[in-house]
Formats: C-alpha cells, structure tokens, sequence
C-alpha cells in the first residue's frame, strides 16, 4: 500500500528528520536509520546514492538549496511553498510479522527490492508546471531528488514494516536547463498503480522463497496467518478507525483526506526509547500463544537459514 502526503511547514519539515525520518523504530542497530538517496535529481546534484543520507544535506534541501554547495536550487520560491512530499510504501501485516516478529530478515530484503521497482516507477511521473498563453500544462521531466528511510514498527509496538520516501520540491527541468518546483500531481494520481506494482514485485520475491500467499480485498497476506493475528498487531491502524468513525458520526459527514490524516496525527503516540529490538520482539512473541508460535515457525520456508 503506498499513502502520500505533502509537508508544507519548514521547520516541521526538518523536526520530522531529526525526530521520526532519522531516529530507528526498535530493530535497527543503535535506533538509527541510515537513509538512502534516489533518483536521476539526487544523482545530478552529486549525492552518492550508495552513501547514507546526511542530516546537513536534508535540511539544506529542505531550504531550497544545494545539498553541496548551499546555493539556492530553484529561482522560484513561494513564501508558502511545499518543502517535501511523503511517500509510504507498506507491507502486508504477515509480511511484518514474519520479517520482524519471526525473524526472516530475507523478507525485509524483498520489501527493499520492491520498493526500488516502485520508485523507479514513480520518478518516471515527474513533472513541471508549463504556462503559456493562458493555458496551463505539465511537462515530464522524469527526475525526482528523494530519500527513503525503512521503519519497522508502529508507535502501538506492533511490528509494521515501511518505508518513507521524500520526495523533495525540485526537479530538473531540461526544456528550461534550471531546477524548478516539482509538480507531483501525476505522481498522486498514480498511488493506486504504483501500489500494484509494489505489490507486484514483492509477491513476486515471496513467492521465490517458498511462501504461499492468499489473496484479500486490499491485496495479499501470506496462507497461514490468521486474520485474527494480522487484527491483534494492527493496533494503531484499528485506533485510528474508530477515532475517523466517532468524528465522521459528530460532523454527519465523511471524512476527507486532510481530515483522516489530521486523525491519524491527533492519536499518534510518543515513540518510546527505552526498547531494543530484543526486547520489542519479546514483547511481540508475548502475545501469541505456544500454539500460534509453533504455527507462525512452521510457515517460514525450510530454506530459510
């Protein structure tokens, strides 16, 4: 599944990497996550795609300027304008919990390489804005300067694996030789197809490794783990329904996009600190049964090493 949102606000832009975007969920080592730099804008600039992200280069791009040199990127610049835009790529809950919980790291590498495919997909979309005569159009530049950073839990400590892909305001426009404001409306417009591919390359890994899948309404889950596990480590997602619920009721209307992510922001929890990955898989494994432990176990591939 992939969900996207703009962030408008500079300085809620750059707390985001210093307090979500950088800082580890629970497995990773020291609770850091190494970013990784993508795209044909990221590598005209002269970012290493093979290096980690740097807070100095992110916030510096967060300002509108060169990640290197601290030059202004695009000549225009709104007062309000739009710093970055958030992509989520998520996996299935069984891939999470399996990957995580149950330990198949060779799952989170599947998720890694899936996501690679759907960002190449979607730099493909990018755009900017044309106006002439009146008229406004796009033009494809196919470029984006982006920065994705894997996550592995939810605030609800259940095991959610994900990956945030930045997308920055710029691209480089060939037409006009210059650095100009992305236009990404072709890149929300195609959240549904992206997410098929997405999905698409992962079952494709899955299914390599000697893992059955099941299809649902929203995609696929892998045979042999229970719905009712998949709703038991779903916390956050089933808190924020009923909170989108008890809301639409009281306003007697459905609730728009803006709407469901300022729910979403409004039950966020602190992230706690005090866990290690040892002790959040503990925790994890706490709330199965010998049962479901030994059922979960039997479903990972005799390959698995």
């Amino acid at each position: 599944m992939i969900t996207a949102r703009p962030q408008k606000q500079l300085q809620a832009a750059k707390n985001y990497f210093r307090e979500h975007l950088g800082q580890g969920d629970y497995y990773s080592e020291k609770q850091n996550v190494a970013g990784q730099w993508f795209g044909r804008g990221a590598e005209r600039l002269g970012l290493d795609l093979a290096a980690p992200v740097s807070e100095a280069a992110f916030l510096r791009l967060c300002d509108n300027q060169h990640p290197n040199t601290g030059i202004k990127l695009t000549a225009r610049q709104r007062r309000e304008r739009r710093v970055f835009y958030d992509f989520v790529i998520s996996a299935p809950k069984s891939i999470s919990i399996m990957a995580l919980t149950m330990g198949d790291a060779r799952l989170i590498a599947a998720h890694d390489a899936a996501c690679v495919e759907t960002i190449r997909e979607l730099e493909k979309a990018a755009a900017v804005r044309v106006r002439r005569g009146g008229q406004r159009s796009e033009r494809t530049t196919g470029e984006i300067v982006a920065a994705a950073f894997r996550h592995d839990s939810s605030r609800a400590l259940d095991p959610q694996l994900h990956t945030h892909l930045v997308v920055f305001n710029a691209t480089y426009d060939p037409v006009e030789k210059a650095w100009r404001a992305l236009e990404p409306e072709q890149m929300f417009a195609q959240s549904r197809y992206l997410t098929e591919v997405y999905r698409n390359a992962l079952a494709t890994r899955l299914t390599a490794l000697g893992y059955r899948l099941r299809p649902t309404a929203n995609g696929f889950e892998i045979e042999g783990v229970a719905e009712e596990l998949i709703q038991r480590f779903s916390k956050r997602r089933l808190a924020i329904r009923s909170a989108e619920a008890k809301l639409a009721v009281a306003l007697g209307q459905k609730l728009t996009n803006n709407g469901r992510a300022a729910v979403a922001h409004a039950t966020r929890e602190r992230k706690r600190r005090d866990l290690g990955g040892k002790e959040l898989v503990a925790h994890q494994r706490a709330q199965l049964s010998a049962a479901e432990l030994t059922a979960l176990t039997q479903i990972i591939p005799s390959t698995h090493s």
